[in-house]
């Protein structure tokens, strides 16, 4: 078996990282670059802030702290006006905390998950539909189609999800 080299971690991501964890919560990628930046001492780009959120939410028990994700598009009308990207943390017992002030931007973040998820299902499942004629053996176009009602499965179990999360938003979810 061949051997498997790890790379330590850069000093200037840590460095990175740490810094983004003191500017949140900030309410656009844009707004946190520039608070980075700031905080650095030199220019932090877009990509570079997507990514450095990205390693964080990949490994939040390396980093003790994650971004949840958040509402995309207009703030609605019940939308606080309050930032988007927060801070959630582990407390001792391993728990997710964050500060009870931003729970909305949290189910913001969940709801747009979800919605991206139906989404995504969806087409997914299309794509495998078009693409079966295109595939040369049987046992292939039989696991294509395996996959495809699991994926419709997935979507109409993240549909259901979607509905209660839509019902607590507007105040009509039961405990």
């Amino acid at each position: 078996m061949p051997t498997i080299l790890t790379f330590p971690e850069s000093p200037k991501l840590q460095k990175e990282i740490e810094a983004l964890f003191q500017v949140l919560p900030f309410n656009t990628r844009l707004e946190g670059a520039r608070k980075l930046s700031k905080e650095l001492g030199y220019k932090i780009s877009l990509p570079r802030l997507t990514h450095l959120m990205n390693v964080v939410r990949d490994d939040p028990n390396r980093w003790l702290y994650s971004i949840p994700r958040t509402k995309q598009g207009r703030r609605g009308k019940n939308e606080p006006d309050a930032p988007r990207y927060v801070c959630v943390m582990k407390d001792s017992s391993g728990q997710p905390y964050f500060n009870p002030d931003e729970i909305q931007q949290v189910r913001g973040g969940n709801v747009s998950i979800v919605s991206h998820l139906v989404t995504m299902t969806r087409r997914q499942e299309e794509a495998l539909k078009l693409a079966l004629e295109y595939l040369e053996t049987t046992s292939a176009r039989r696991q294509t189609r395996i996959v495809r009602r699991q994926l419709a499965r997935t979507r109409e179990d993240v549909e259901d999800l979607q509905a209660l999360l839509e019902e607590e938003e507007n105040g009509n979810g039961a405990a």
